[in-house]
C-alpha cells in the first residue's frame, strides 16, 4: 500500500488523504492525515495550501517529541511566511517553552517573529536572551524600532511664524513656497479691504478664507513630517532587511521535514 502511496502524484496523495479524513472516525487518526498533509504540501512548497493545512492540526495529539518541535518550528515558518503574524509568534513561542532552544538560529527565527510585533515585544526578547542583545546584526532593529524624526517642533514653529518655510524645510518646496504665496497673498488681500475701508468685506474675508488657510498651511507641514519620518524609517526598514538577507544566505533557517 505505502509502495502505491508513494508513486502517487502530489494531488493524488493530498485528495487520498482528505478522502480518509472524511472517513476516520476517530480525532487522532484524523490529526495524524491532516499532519501528513501539511508535511505533504511543505515538501512540495506548496505554502499556500500549507497554511490553511496547518490550521487543521491539532498539536495536542502530537506526542512524539521530537515530531512535536519539528511541528512548532515548522508552524512559525509557515505562518510568519504567511504573514499571519500573531499566529507565528504564538508557534514560536510554543517552540521556544518546549524545547527552550537558545540557539543561534532559533533566536533569529524569533527575532524576526517579534520584529514584526510591537516594539515592546522585541525588546523584551532582546534583554531576555544575551545573545540577540549583543549581535551587532539586530542593531538595525533597534535603530528601526526607535527612530524619530528630530527637532519636528521646529518645522511645525516656523510654519506658524513664516507659513510655507516648515513644508519648504521637510524637502517639498513647490507646496511650501505656493503655501507662502496663498496666505501672504491672502493676508495682503484682508490688508487691502480695510484699508479701502470694505470692513465687512474684510470681515468676511478675513474670517472665513485666512484662518483656513492659514491652518491649512501648518496641517500641511505635520503631514509632510509625517510623511518625512515615514519615508526615513522605509529606508531603514529596506537597509535592515538586506541586512537580514544577506546573513540568512550564510545561515539559512530552513523547514524540519522528516522523509
Amino acid at each position: 500500500m505505502n509502495d502505491v502511496f508513494s508513486q502517487l502524484s502530489y494531488e493524488e496523495k493530498m485528495l487520498m488523504l482528505e478522502k480518509k479524513i472524511f472517513e476516520a472516525n476517530n480525532d487522532s487518526v484524523k490529526n495524524t492525515l491532516c499532519f501528513q498533509k501539511f508535511n505533504n504540501s511543505l515538501k512540495k512548497q506548496d505554502y499556500n495550501r500549507s497554511y490553511l493545512e496547518l490550521r487543521r492540526v491539532r498539536e495536542v495529539f502530537v506526542v512524539d517529541s521530537l515530531i512535536k518541535s519539528d511541528f512548532y518550528w515548522n508552524a512559525t515558518l509557515i505562518s510568519k511566511l504567511s504573514n499571519e503574524r500573531q499566529y507565528a509568534n504564538i508557534y514560536y513561542d510554543a517552540y521556544l517553552e518546549y524545547t527552550n532552544d537558545t540557539s543561534e538560529s532559533s533566536l533569529i527565527l524569533g527575532m524576526l517573529v517579534k520584529s514584526d510585533l510591537d516594539s515592546s515585544e522585541l525588546y523584551e526578547f532582546k534583554r531576555k536572551y544575551y545573545y540577540t542583545n549583543n549581535s551587532n546584526l539586530f542593531g538595525c532593529f533597534d535603530e528601526l524600532l526607535s527612530y524619530r524624526l528630530k527637532r519636528k517642533w521646529a518645522y511645525v514653529l516656523s510654519s506658524y511664524i513664516l507659513p510655507g518655510t516648515g513644508t519648504i524645510l521637510t524637502g517639498d518646496v513647490y507646496n511650501g513656497i505656493g503655501s507662502l504665496v496663498t496666505v501672504s497673498g491672502t493676508g495682503y488681500g484682508v490688508y487691502q479691504l480695510a484699508k479701502s475701508k470694505l470692513y465687512l468685506g474684510m470681515g468676511i474675508w478675513g474670517y472665513l478664507f485666512l484662518p483656513r488657510v492659514y491652518l491649512g498651511n501648518i496641517r500641511l507641514t505635520a503631514a509632510k513630517l509625517e510623511s518625512l519620518e515615514k519615508k526615513k524609517k522605509s529606508k531603514l526598514a529596506d537597509n535592515c532587511e538586506q541586512k537580514m538577507l544577506e546573513f540568512l544566505k550564510n545561515n539559512p533557517i530552513d523547514f524540519r521535514l522528516n522523509e
